[in-house]
């Protein structure tokens, strides 16, 4: 099942998404933790460190579209715009899925299933 079928259906992990966007409590995560990557095997390190680049990024695009004035000429490139934001959004989770099914190989199986989104 791709991302955004799953975040359609689980209003309660968009909404502690959109928490931590706001936060930015993933950034200090990834900040104390980004001297660690190259401990992991390739191509995890490249695929985590733009996992958070695409992340920054979407939350730059978010702040931006929320404080910008909105007219009535504007609104159907503001609608399109926030279409883009959301399917970089979709591909930045399907990505982060990729990254923790990657990651949970190197787990023993007993503690495969504490590594998750949350």
């Amino acid at each position: 099942m791709r991302a955004s079928a799953r975040w359609r259906t689980a209003p309660v992990e968009m909404n502690c998404l959109a928490s931590m966007l706001r936060s930015g409590r993933y950034l200090t995560i990834y900040t104390a933790d980004a001297a660690k990557l190259d401990e992991l095997p390739l191509p995890a390190p490249r695929e985590i460190a733009y996992f958070y680049a695409q992340i920054a990024s979407i939350q730059y695009d978010l702040t931006r579209l929320a404080t910008e004035p909105v007219s009535e000429g504007s609104a159907g490139s503001r609608t399109e715009r926030i279409r883009r934001v959301l399917t970089e959004l979709n591909d930045a989770l399907y990505l982060g899925d990729d990254i923790l099914r990657e990651l949970r190989q190197l787990l023993s199986p007993k503690h495969q299933k504490s590594l998750t989104r949350a």
